[in-house]
């Protein structure tokens, strides 16, 4: 598995950018091993059929890729794995036709809506249930900074290391689960205004 593709035709950013093929992905990640299309339809309490139409689109567009085969009671099962760590959209002529413009920001604000509805009601779940006299273990932080490129970059690859889900670390006593969400964006000129209005 690679560390990073970069994704530049129109068919493999649609393909990537679908939020159940997220949500695929993100169950290999969890996984962290080749999975079978049944393996992830169990992950996702969904059925195998609509799995792997799904697993068949990012396949084709060498967003995973089968691994290895094994027979089981007579049956051809397919272990699939994604091709990198990480993936990253880059139009090869610097800019999108404006369908193809649109399609990119619904499928972004509904991917980001659902991690961040998620995360806040986790927050707020956790919140509430910590016991009495406890200390609450959560953190919050939202800050406006100034950073070079160099700096975005040093930050996004420390931050990457622990963005991944390695399941088989459930089972170290010293670990606890965490929600772990961050995001970090450029601040462009016009924005503060725009949300005044």
């Amino acid at each position: 598995m690679k560390k990073l593709i970069e994704l530049t035709e129109r068919d493999q950013i649609k393909a990537y950018m679908d939020p159940y093929r997220l949500d695929i992905l993100e169950t290999f990640y969890k996984q962290n091993k080749p999975l079978t299309v049944k393996l992830v339809a169990d992950a996702l309490g969904e059925t195998p059929a609509k799995v792997h139409y799904h697993v068949k689109k990012l396949e084709k567009n060498g967003i995973l890729v089968l691994v290895f085969t094994k027979e089981i009671n007579g049956i051809l099962a397919k272990y699939y794995e994604p091709t990198a760590e990480n993936f990253v959209m880059r139009n090869r002529d610097k800019k999108l036709d404006s369908q193809m413009n649109m399609y990119l920001r619904n499928n972004i604000e509904s991917v980001l809506d659902k991690e961040f509805n998620e995360t806040k009601n986790l927050f707020i779940k956790s919140l509430r249930e910590c016991p009495e006299g406890e200390r609450f273990e959560g953190h919050f932080a939202s800050e406006r900074v100034y950073l070079t490129q160099e700096e975005v970059k040093e930050i996004n690859e420390f931050l990457h290391r622990f963005s991944r889900v390695d399941e088989t670390l459930k089972e170290d006593k010293n670990r606890k689960e965490y929600q772990f969400l961050y995001t970090i964006l450029e601040i462009l000129d016009g924005i503060d205004d725009q949300e005044d209005e």
